[in-house]
Formats: structure tokens, sequence, C-alpha cells
């Protein structure tokens, strides 16, 4: 397969993209004007007097005459305004593929969360050769076996009844962990304390202790002095198994916390604001897009070249937000499957807007089958309260007063939401967004 961006041939006309196909059949699809980023879906049904369209083919129960179910389908990413092009391919028409800076999502209909999208961070099915003058081309095809190997195995998962779920688990997050942390020479965790971000902390510091081949830094981000997540995250360093470590292995670990003054959360807004589009810059949205933005700087403002590990994913699959908690069965069964359905339209379009390197180990797909399964299997008792979290911590030695911390909003635990108040789904303007220096430190708020 090829792929080539071509010059146009007649003064004022568009470039052309020219796809060609292992079968030799041809596409052409012609570039906007205007910078464009997204997917295009191209595949023999293109030829069809009434081909198939991506959403279509997303669409469960598709009821078409064409039998989809046997034809590659092969997904196109333009992305002209940093002139890179990538194409990916479904070979077994079984999975579709959707994209955004931060990785590659694979949609399935799992059990348990029915069409939950798994995430592959940093992974690329293409590697590209960019810049040249009137083209750019495509190399090294990569199947999906070879960058997934796990995929099939995630999707058949299946538990002996006198197996420990806590231990498998346990199992899960470290094969993919591990195998994250061995990719990379330094790496950053966003830590606040709570259990999501405990739990990996805890693993990644027994990482470092069998391997000390990687440099790992704890960052906290708090807006003032005596933030709820500041405290528990030095409570989380004090803990004497995790205190130990880094005193043992001081060149390889180490614990970083970072105080942002009013002044500079402020001067950033606009920027985390043009960041995060095209989510709606609600209060919530520009508090948690800073909390990244600020944990991803530099003392300069350049953008630290690092990967992060983020804790995202067991709120959702564990229906922890504070409005799912004490529901009935039926209604927060109902709002986990929604939470984790907009999960990549909601948190991954925000955080991959403000930062490219985040690698989400909750969820791989592997860990991603993992509590489909637990919903499946109607193990609420496990899922409720993040207790599967809560126990395999304990049993890495997190304290326990550390590991049944009550879940904190990252907006309220850093303190960035007694700078930004209001609803959280309340819209910020540009004026809302008080500039450095401005005396007022008010600003208006605009229900949607």
């Amino acid at each position: 397969m090829s792929v080539t961006l071509v010059a146009p041939t007649v003064s004022g006309s568009r470039p052309e993209l020219l796809i060609d196909i292992a079968n030799d059949s041809l596409f052409v699809h012609k570039l906007v004007e205007e910078p464009y980023v997204g997917c295009e879906c191209v595949s023999p049904l293109a030829q069809l007097p009434h081909p198939l369209t991506l959403q279509a083919l997303l669409r469960s129960g598709c009821d078409t005459a064409h039998n989809a179910g046997s034809t590659p389908v092969f997904v196109l990413i333009l992305d002209r305004e940093h002139q890179r092009i990538e194409v990916m391919t479904d070979h077994h028409s079984r999975v579709v593929l959707c994209y955004n800076r931060s990785g590659i999502y694979l949609r399935h209909r799992c059990r348990g969360f029915k069409g939950l999208a798994f995430v592959l961070p940093g992974h690329t099915i293409f590697s590209t050769i960019l810049d040249t003058e009137h083209y750019i081309a495509l190399k090294k095809h990569l199947p999906f076996d070879e960058i997934v190997p796990s995929l099939p195995q995630a999707l058949q998962m299946h538990f002996e009844p006198d197996d420990n779920l806590v231990l498998r688990f346990l199992e899960i997050l470290k094969d993919v962990l591990y195998g994250q942390l061995s990719r990379h020479a330094e790496i950053r965790i966003l830590a606040s304390g709570g259990i999501d971000s405990t739990l990996l902390v805890y693993m990644c510091a027994n990482y470092i202790l069998e391997k000390k081949t990687s440099r790992i830094e704890l960052c906290n981000i708090n807006f003032f002095e005596f933030a709820k997540d500041t405290i528990a995250f030095r409570s989380l360093c004090e803990s004497p198994q995790l205190k130990g470590i880094m005193e043992r292995c001081p060149s390889h670990i180490k614990a970083t916390s970072i105080s942002i003054s009013e002044e500079k959360f402020r001067s950033s807004l606009q920027q985390v604001r043009d960041m995060i589009a095209p989510c709606p810059p609600t209060v919530m949205m520009l508090n948690l897009g800073s909390i990244l933005f600020h944990a991803t700087r530099q003392v300069d403002g350049s953008e630290i070249d690092t990967p992060i590990i983020s804790g995202l994913g067991p709120d959702e699959y564990c229906g922890a937000y504070a409005a799912l908690r004490n529901g009935d069965t039926c209604t927060w069964k109902a709002s986990v499957k929604r939470a984790c359905q907009a999960l990549f339209e909601r948190n991954i379009t925000r955080e991959s807007g403000v930062f490219s390197q985040i690698i989400y180990p909750y969820l791989d797909p592997m860990v991603t089958a993992f509590f489909a399964y637990l919903m499946e299997k109607e193990r609420y008792d496990l899922l409720r309260n993040k207790k599967i979290l809560r126990d395999a911590a304990l049993i890495l030695g997190v304290p326990s007063e550390l590991s049944a911390r009550p879940k904190q909003a990252a907006q309220f635990g850093s303190g960035c939401a007694k700078i930004l108040k209001g609803g959280g789904y309340d819209t910020l303007y540009f004026q809302d967004l008080i500039p450095p220096g401005d005396d007022s430190l008010n600003h208006s708020v605009a229900k949607m």
C-alpha cells in the first residue's frame, strides 16, 4: 500500500491524495483548502454506487446488502496542518479504528461494555517519511497482531470460579505497566494521592527496585499550599515502603511537587482553552486541562520531552463519580456505560490537545477487558467504590489510610477550582479569562 500527496497540476487547484491499495484499486481524495484533521474511510466498498461511510460501519447492527464483515477497511488520517498522513487497516473487519494525537482506539462490541474502545497510545501502524516537497510517503506496515498481541486474548477473557480476581488484576496491570516502562528511559507519573495513581506509583516503584533501568518522577500539581491532593501526595511519599525504595534508588525515582500561582494559572488559561478545542471551554474542562498543562511544562513554559503516565479509567469503569455512586444498580450500570463511552470523546480529546505523550495503563486492551468481564459477571462488589483497586493496593503494601482515601475530583483536590469558580459545565468566554495584572479576580460564567 502507498499513499502520495500530489502537487496540483493546474495553478490554484487543490492537491490530490492518491491511495494505491494492494488490489490495485485507486482512490482519490481532494484535500480541503483549510487545515483538515479527521478520518476518511476508504475501501473497495468506496467503488460501489452508494458506498458505506465510516459512520455507517461504526454503527452497530448495520444492515446492508454489502458484506462489510468480510471486506478490509482502510481508515485514512489526514492532518494537513502538520503535514501528516496515516493509514490504518482493519484486516479482519471486526475492529474499527479511531484516531487522535494521543493514540489509536480500537472499538469492538466486547462483553460487558458494548462498544467500549481500547486505547493504544504511542502506537502507529505505519511510520511516515515527512517533509518532502510534494508528497508524503508511508512505509513499514505493521500487522495488528504485532502491535497488540494481547488483543485476541483480551476479547476472549475468561477466569475460573476459584481464580483470585484481585491477584489476576494485579498480574494484568503489572504486565501492561512493566511493558510500558521498559520502552522509556524516563517517565513521569501524574500522582494525586488518589487510589488510581497510588496503585500505579507503587507498581512503578517495584519495577525500579527490580530492574533499576528507568528513571521515574512522581509529580504532583497544586494551586495552593494546603491542597488536599498535595497533602495526600506527601503522605504517599512518606509511606514506609515507597520511602524505602526512593532512598535505595535515588537516581531512579524522585518526587516533585509543583506549586502554580494564581497569576500563572490565569495567564495560561487562553492557551489551555485553545488546546482543549473542540472540547467546550467549561469551568471543569479548563481546570482539568490546566492541571495537565502545568504538569507537562518546564519552568520556561516549553513542553517536557518525557512521557507521562495517567491514571484515567477506573473512575469510569467503576462508576466512582459522586453523581453515580449512590444510584440503584440499573441506573449505576447505565451511567458507567455512558461514562466509558465518553472517555475518548471527552477526556482523551481534551488531554491529547494539551500533551501528546500520555500513557494510559488502565485503558490497555487487557485491563479494559478485565473490567468489562467484571461488569458482565455482575461483580459489582469489586467495582463499586473501586474496591478491586483498593484491595490490590493493600496487597502491594499501600497503607490502609491511603488505599481507603475517597474519590476526590482533580480540580478540587489540586485547588484550581478555588481560582476558576463556577458550575463545572458553565461555559467561559474569552472576556472571562482574566489577563495577568488585572486587579479584578472576578469573572462571569454563562450557563450552556
